[in-house]
């Protein structure tokens, strides 16, 4: 898990590159602008729940599908697929299979962080900065993949403790 994340990061972080080499046009900087605003709609309301961690979910696997088809590389894209199967974590949809993960990657403080990280990406993108999207992009998922492998480690010590 740990190394398929960190080719995702690097792979996605590839991608944003190659987006802010060639920069955006008008249209697919309004699309990611309005991606933003959905993806702020969901925490801009009261309370958090299970319904809108997974609106979350949603919106924020298609904001990462967007960018890597604006990198127009179809080898990219498929490395990138092949480094999200996670049968541990997630099912075929990319959603996670248990409560726990969902609860962990998708808590209101979490999903405000991520918001910011994609927020800085499209700042970055909008200002034909490859390297410092790449970064960002590369650090928002190493985020995730770090966040996932402390659960993961806790989950370990659970249970060898009550062996």
């Amino acid at each position: 898990m740990y190394d398929a994340f960190s080719v995702r990061a690097t792979l996605e972080g590839m991608g944003c590159r190659i987006v802010g080499e060639r920069g955006l046009d008008g249209p697919a900087l309004e699309r990611l602008v309005a991606m933003l605003a959905e993806q702020h709609e969901v925490l801009r309301a009261d309370g958090w729940s299970d319904e809108r961690a997974m609106r979350w979910h949603d919106l924020n696997l298609e904001f990462h599908r967007k960018l890597l088809a604006l990198a127009d590389n179809r080898w990219l894209a498929e490395a990138v697929r092949r480094a999200c199967q996670l049968p541990i974590i997630f099912d075929s949809n990319l959603r996670p299979h248990n409560r726990d993960a969902s609860t962990l990657l998708y808590q209101r403080g979490q999903v405000e962080q991520a918001l910011k990280e994609h927020r800085q990406i499209v700042e970055s993108l909008s200002r034909q900065e490859a390297g410092e999207a790449e970064a960002v992009m590369r650090e928002h998922i190493i985020a995730n993949r770090d966040l996932l492998v402390r659960y993961l480690g806790q989950q370990n010590g659970r249970v060898r403790a009550l062996a």
